[in-house]
């Protein structure tokens, strides 16, 4: 996602869901994501 659609240079997203390790390891994987938060309450932060 294009954080310039938004006039921003940088976009954080939240996701629910259960996501495994292997899940937020994928996401830290991605182009241009700089950093993933995995929370207990089973929400991710890219």
């Amino acid at each position: 996602m294009d954080p310039g659609v938004f006039d921003r240079d940088d976009l954080l997203l939240f996701f629910r869901g259960d996501f495994t390790r292997k899940t937020v390891l994928a996401a830290l994987a991605a182009p241009d994501v700089s950093w993933v938060a995995w929370k207990l309450d089973e929400r991710m932060t890219v």
